[in-house]
């Protein structure tokens, strides 16, 4: 058996271990990004509580991208409310989610909510 390598062998390895050196991308469109919490508040009916209200902001390269997520008084996230006052809903698979309507803060939790009447949202959690 010969000793010494293959230099066909290692001229493989060389460009192979060459392609995979480099700066990684600048922005990576699927990587995880931080969410901050900015505000919360609590959407009450008929004096019971319904659900809260979060305003986040997912940081991004461009800066924050803020909305409001609608939860149930569970705690499941059933929507969200964009700047515009755009309602979408959260369709368990689906490729996109439904927008269900558009308004103020209080007609949007009343539409995800399913809520008969316009609730109160009260202050801070």
């Amino acid at each position: 058996m010969r000793r010494g390598g293959n230099p066909l062998g290692f001229a493989v390895a060389a460009v192979i271990l060459a392609g995979c050196r480099g700066s990684p991308p600048p922005f990576e469109p699927l990587a995880p990004r931080p969410v901050r919490e900015l505000r919360c508040l609590e959407v009450r009916a008929g004096g019971e509580r319904a659900g809260w209200l979060r305003f986040l902001a997912v940081q991004g390269p461009a800066g924050g991208r803020p909305f409001w997520r609608v939860e149930n008084r569970f705690g499941q996230w059933v929507g969200w409310i964009d700047r515009n006052g755009r309602v979408f809903r959260n369709r368990p698979h689906r490729e996109r989610p439904e927008q269900v309507g558009s308004g103020s803060l209080a007609e949007g939790a009343r539409i995800l909510l399913g809520l008969e009447a316009r609730p109160d949202l009260v202050g801070e959690k």
